[in-house]
């Protein structure tokens, strides 16, 4: 309960300083390749056929047996990106249940490897003892 009331008072506190909005970007001001207002123009002037199209593709959780199939499968070498280049993928591992020969391997297959926290526990309240 304790835990409880402590939350309710950090968010009371936090849900009442309600910040300014930004300020609109000023078109000419903000210029590449230091500044570049949001919105739909595509920067350089390129033309929409012209513009690369980046997808990014990231696996959260355990590397196991389930799923090993799949990623052979869909990283057989055959999807490539404009450069010849295999596709790759981010997995974002945790440690519960992962097989860590099959990270080994998926790091050799050139895939990017990221770790998650062992738990993959979220602390909401930081530094407060109840």
């Amino acid at each position: 309960m304790a835990m409880l009331k402590m939350f309710l008072l950090i968010f009371a506190a936090v849900a009442g300083k309600v910040k300014p909005e930004a300020e609109p970007c000023d078109w000419n001001v903000c210029k590449l390749p230091d500044c570049f207002c949001s919105g739909t123009v595509i920067p350089g002037g390129l033309d929409t056929s012209e513009t690369p199209q980046i997808i990014l593709l990231g696996f959260d959780g355990g590397v196991t047996s389930q799923y090993w199939e799949d990623f052979q499968s869909f990283f057989d070498g055959e999807l490539k990106n404009p450069n010849g280049c295999s596709i790759s993928a981010t997995f974002f591992v945790s440690h519960e249940y992962t097989d860590y020969s099959m990270v080994q391997t998926l790091y050799h297959q050139r895939h990017e490897i990221a770790d998650n926290s062992i738990s993959r526990y979220v602390t909401l309240l930081v530094g407060i003892n109840c």
